[in-house]
């Protein structure tokens, strides 16, 4: 959920993340996964770089991705199932995201969509012109 927010991924682009993508300051968003199939990224403007944050949320998360991960060569999934194969959409969103939506107190109903507007709003928050939430695909609802 950490990159989905604060990078503003969509869950094709996570579940697709290969560890070579993972670069020193930033992430390369070149492909997707959806249903196990690999594919391009969903738009031409999704083919991009995500620079890391000033805070460290991304590069944290990632780190501890990694000491966690039972497959860490460049072409492996940053988050694989135990086959290293990548992890189905739905079993992430029922057994991860929703219990813990649960727990917090979110709406039922809540979804992947719904974080990547979060990290919208939270851009705009904190002063970031409207143009550069736009630049990562996001719009305020």
């Amino acid at each position: 959920m950490t990159l989905i927010i604060f990078a503003s991924l969509r869950v094709g682009e996570v579940l697709g993340l290969r560890w070579k993508s993972v670069l020193e300051d930033r992430l390369a968003i070149v492909e997707r996964v959806y249903d196990g199939t690999f594919d391009d990224v969903k738009t031409e403007a999704g083919n991009r770089e995500v620079p890391f944050d000033q805070r460290g949320v991304l590069v944290q998360a990632l780190e501890r991705c990694r000491k966690t991960a039972q497959f860490l060569g460049p072409e492996d999934l940053v988050f694989a199932n135990r086959a290293g194969k990548p992890i189905d959409r739905r079993n992430l969103l029922n057994w991860q995201i929703k219990p813990t939506a649960k727990k917090l107190g979110l709406p039922k109903d809540i979804h992947f969509r719904s974080f990547r507007t979060i990290h919208s709003s939270l851009m705009l928050r904190t002063g970031a012109r409207p143009e550069v939430t736009r630049q990562y695909g996001t719009r305020q609802y």
